[in-house]
């Protein structure tokens, strides 16, 4: 396996009725955790990806998203970004990777099978304008809570068979 250690964290309680402390049906992204200025795309060549860079580098695209929140909200919207399967191309990932962690500015981490994100974006904005977490990978099929908010990283990993991806993932600080 081709885990950083750094997104190992055993200990991290996990709380699924909040976040940072607030109810989740509550939480606002941006009063507690400012948008990364840059999301690392890791690989053999790995590189640091914004908005900007996204749009010289990527074709820009628009999608419509809707996915259930863990609090049984329904959440949808209007996303513009960038390919994912374009993004992690161009850092040149081991033929191996089984899956990518997604890792969020507050250090919440997922671990989720590459082939659930390939037909994604790396959504930048949420055209109706509202705060929803940006940057965050949106894909079809991609549960609320693998859409990681405030997206600071995508690292690709390689997972053996029968290898549990829960391993990798960091639950919500308190």
């Amino acid at each position: 396996m081709q885990t950083n250690p750094q997104l190992v964290d055993d200990t991290a309680p996990i709380d699924e009725e909040t976040i940072d402390g607030e109810p989740r049906e509550s939480y606002s992204p941006a009063e507690t955790h400012p948008e990364p200025e840059r999301i690392r795309i890791g690989g053999h060549d790995d590189y640091s990806l914004d908005r900007a860079s996204a749009r010289e580098r990527f074709e820009w695209q628009q999608v419509d998203f809707s996915t259930r929140c863990h609090s049984g909200t329904l959440i949808e919207g209007v996303w513009e970004g960038v390919p994912v399967a374009d993004v992690l191309d161009a850092a040149d990932p081991s033929p191996e990777t089984t899956h990518v962690a997604l890792i969020g500015v507050d250090g919440y981490t997922r671990c989720v099978p590459v082939l659930e994100v390939l037909d994604g974006i790396v959504g930048f904005d949420c055209v109706d304008e509202r705060d929803d977490g940006a940057p965050r990978v949106v894909a079809p099929g991609l549960d609320s809570q693998a859409s990681v908010m405030r997206l600071r990283a995508i690292e690709p990993l390689s997972l053996a068979p029968g290898e549990d991806p829960g391993d990798v993932e960091v639950a919500l600080p308190e």
